[in-house]
């Protein structure tokens, strides 16, 4: 299922293995707070949990996108695990930001999802109206692909600036940044660290 932002459809396709000839992304400055779920209510959890739902499946999401991607500008290499990761992606697309080493199945990426208030106003008004729209800022989640699991990382209130990003994303991948909840891409349901599935 995908959420719809801005009353289009999130099925625009990026790319993905490093390109020796790519070229650069408009740069991106500044830093985006990340979402703390410390203290939060089961609804909010909830909330956070049917986001993460329509932001992370299908199952070859985003492994599929990214192969179907033409031409990605680069925003530069991190090293991570002793491998080097290129990332990539522009804008807000369906992976509108990745990164790949040596394994092109292990990709850690934001993806866009729906701020918790808005799933909430969508409850609010009845899941029978029809797919979940709005017009409003969009969440980003980063996640790293971890078979047919997600392992989640952040939230994060907007994009993030190219140094915070390739940062966030080196330390997800270095266990520098805890892991908050694992997303199952096969059953769609959310385990929160040291919490009931969802």
């Amino acid at each position: 299922m995908r959420f719809i932002f801005g009353s289009l459809t999130l099925a625009v396709a990026l790319t993905s293995a490093p390109m020796a000839a790519a070229e650069q992304c408009s740069a991106r400055t500044g830093e985006s707070a990340i979402v703390s779920l410390d203290d939060r209510d089961a609804p909010y959890r909830r909330n956070m949990a049917f986001a993460f739902f329509t932001a992370l499946l299908p199952a070859t999401f985003p492994a599929q996108d990214i192969e179907n991607a033409d031409d990605p500008c680069t925003r530069g290499q991190f090293e991570a695990n002793s491998q080097v990761y290129h990332a990539f992606g522009e804008g807000f697309a369906s992976v509108p930001r990745w990164a790949v080493g040596d394994d092109p199945q292990r990709i850690v990426y934001l993806a866009m999802m729906p701020p918790p208030n808005v799933v909430q106003g969508w409850f609010d008004n009845g899941i029978q109206q029809g797919p979940l729209t709005f017009r409003g800022p969009a969440y980003f989640v980063l996640a790293i692909t971890n078979g047919d699991s997600r392992d989640i990382y952040a939230v994060f209130d907007a994009m993030p600036g190219d140094a915070q990003l390739l940062g966030v994303f080196r330390d997800a991948l270095e266990g520098r940044l805890p892991r908050i909840a694992v997303f199952d891409a096969i059953t769609g349901e959310t385990r929160f660290a040291e919490r009931q599935t969802l």
